[in-house]
């Protein structure tokens, strides 16, 4: 019987630390939308107020910029800029994302943006190589759960 209740009590043990285990490694994934103009002319727009994320716990940030061209061919470019505190911004060396359509459909390009020593990135301006409507642009971070 003595055997019995300690195979017992290991199996809960183990089951106790696998528990706790899956937990601390669970993760949840927030998409986030940017605030950006939804119609475009053929120009650079610089945001008035440009959204800001908050990367300082993240290796890399997934970002998707979306563009409806009214004219076939249309690029544009999604151009951030680096900060390391949130007040003061690189803008020498920014970040791209290129989004480039062949006809006049919709355009989505996702990628992942190296964020590693970077505190925070802000969508500075976009640069329209056409004219688009419903342009969108979206972020997602993996947030790990307590």
């Amino acid at each position: 019987m003595k055997i019995i209740s300690r195979i017992l009590a290991a199996v809960l043990m183990l089951g106790f630390i696998v528990a706790l285990t899956q937990n601390v490694n669970a993760q949840t994934y927030a998409p986030q939308s940017m605030t950006v103009p939804s119609v475009l002319p053929l120009m650079t727009t610089n945001l008035a107020s440009p959204p800001i994320l908050d990367v300082r716990k993240q290796s890399n940030v997934a970002v998707a910029c979306t563009i409806n061209p009214t004219t076939a061919g249309s690029t544009n470019t999604y151009v951030f800029h680096k900060s390391v505190d949130g007040t003061y911004y690189d803008d020498i060396t920014t970040i791209s994302v290129v989004v480039a359509s062949t006809g006049t459909t919709q355009k989505t390009v996702v990628t992942n943006l190296s964020c590693a020593g970077i505190g925070y990135l802000k969508l500075y301006s976009i640069q329209a190589g056409g004219p688009v409507t419903n342009t969108a642009a979206k972020y997602g971070i993996k947030i790990s759960a307590p």
